[in-house]
């Protein structure tokens, strides 16, 4: 596998993670730099491992399962998005921001990693090697999570409330995305 298709393919399963980090990074007030800091590690580790256990399980069994239920990844994604657009219309003036917990960010990261687990038991399946890919995966997951932040904190300063509905829907549609692919 050469270099232009491990990229490609790390960004294909990279979209969720770019979604949810610039919905997340929408919301108001914005995660603070150190909460960015923490998600994007969270969610590079957890793209890596999935990607590793999905190569060592490798066999049919887990992909098809995994395969059956990328509606989880769907369903998480449209329930974020749904606080995300209730809490923008409340008075409160924190809305659904903040600190995001280290719990939360797990959760997120194994809801957006589904498809690399599978990724990486198709992989096994071809006896295609898994460590250079590993490392891009990681690599691209950090890049694409830094970048929905940094856009999103951008973004917001110039739309704000708007900027919180907009993501929440966004995030709904990644999530439907799921349910009919």
């Amino acid at each position: 596998m050469n270099l232009t298709t491990m990229i490609l393919l790390s960004l294909s399963v990279s979209v969720d993670v770019l979604a949810l980090a610039t919905a997340l990074a929408l919301r108001r007030p914005p995660p603070s730099l150190s909460h960015c800091l923490v998600c994007i590690t969270l969610w590079s580790a957890t793209a890596t491992t999935m990607l590793l256990t999905g190569w060592l399980a490798g066999d049919m069994l887990l992909t098809e399962w995994l395969a059956e239920h990328r509606w989880l990844a769907g369903a998480g994604l449209v329930w974020i998005g749904l606080q995300m657009i209730f809490a923008s219309g409340s008075p409160r003036t924190s809305g659904s921001g903040g600190p995001i917990s280290i719990a939360g960010c797990l959760v997120h990261g194994l809801l957006v990693s589904i498809d690399t687990c599978v990724l990486g038991a198709a992989l096994a399946m071809k006896r295609l090697p898994i460590l250079q890919l590993a490392i891009i995966v990681s690599f691209v997951t950090a890049t694409v999570t830094l970048l929905g932040f940094g856009f999103a904190r951008h973004f917001q300063q110039t739309t704000g409330r708007a900027a919180e509905i907009a993501a929440g829907v966004f995030l709904l549609a990644v999530g439907g995305w799921h349910f009919w692919v």
